[in-house]
């Protein structure tokens, strides 16, 4: 019996030694130790983080200029297409005019279309606004009164002149056949804090004639 078990224990060693021996060979080999120390220095973690900034604000300046154009643009269409319907609006209101009151200034214009009504009509600025009132019945006095042309017109550029053979004037001249051209010039402001847009215009009375205005002679 002792003789059966002795062999039989001793062949047991030599399987337990090829097993840690091939065991130990393959640690060896791939050398776990040195794979777990691999991985990212501080300096490229550094310059990495660097880089990745500097794209994030290149893209952010890019983007940051792109939509201050695009506000830009759509303030100047919006701008124009304000002062454009104004200025049409005047024109077809003052070529026609046959009759020109003498309260008339550089910030009022009291007029007639005698084709039209008997009653006076009047453009004027009134609290950043350019008013047109159908059925004037008060002077150029600086009272409110009438429908906005438009608004954000600039404080102290509303201006009217009155062109004669004599030059240009604050006030129109007293006999309406002298009457030349009416210069109409205004600012509007901009929204984006940029500098106001100019905007001027000539307009050329078709009916010039006899004068019939309360106080005003031919």
């Amino acid at each position: 019996m002792d003789r059966k078990d002795g062999p039989a224990k001793n062949l047991k060693l030599p399987q337990n030694l090829w097993f840690k021996t091939i065991f130990y060979k393959w640690f060896k080999n791939n050398d776990f130790r040195k794979n777990t120390d691999s991985g990212f220095t501080l300096v490229e973690v550094i310059v990495t983080m660097l880089l990745v900034g500097v794209m994030a604000a290149l893209t952010g300046m890019g983007i940051a200029i792109f939509m201050q154009g695009y506000v830009t643009t759509r303030e100047n269409v919006d701008i124009a297409q304000k002062a454009a319907l104004a200025m049409e609006r005047i024109t077809r209101e003052l070529e026609a005019l046959t009759e020109i009151d003498v309260t008339s200034d550089a910030t009022c214009i009291r007029y007639r279309i005698g084709t039209e009504s008997d009653n006076f009509r009047r453009i004027q600025y009134y609290d950043n606004q350019i008013q047109l009132d159908l059925t004037s019945t008060v002077n150029c006095d600086g009272t409110e009164d009438g429908k906005t042309l438009t608004d954000r017109v600039e404080a102290g550029s509303f201006s009217l002149g009155y062109e004669s053979g004599t030059g240009t004037a604050s006030s129109p001249p007293t006999a309406f056949r002298d009457l030349l051209a009416i210069h109409l010039a205004f600012h509007l402001e901009r929204k984006d804090a940029l500098a106001a847009n100019d905007f001027s215009l000539a307009i050329n009375p078709r009916n010039t004639g006899v004068m019939k205005g309360v106080g005003i002679s031919p």
